[in-house]
């Protein structure tokens, strides 16, 4: 089984800016810079099968460079706990 999202890698000069936000919050789980991304869409598990065609059919996609910015910083909390952090 494999877990899948697509996402977006960030270049090294944003992951820096990015880690240089990364503190502060209680029990927040900060991931290592290099893992830093812009998830588009989760998938979920797959099998083989579905990893396979998935795979194949984000192969072939192409896309120009563009700019993006980040205004604020969110906490995706589950029950009390912060889960994971996030950029809007």
């Amino acid at each position: 089984m494999y877990r899948l999202f697509i996402a977006i890698d960030f270049p090294d000069e944003v992951n820096d800016h990015i880690a240089n936000v990364c503190f502060g919050i209680p029990g927040a789980k900060w991931v290592p810079k290099d893992q830093s991304h812009l998830t588009l869409r989760f998938i979920g598990e797959v099998d083989d099968f579905y990893y396979s065609r998935i795979d194949e059919g984000l192969s072939g996609i192409v896309a120009q460079r563009f700019d993006l910015s980040l205004k604020a910083l969110a906490i995706f909390r589950r029950e009390t706990s912060p889960r994971s952090c996030g950029w809007e």
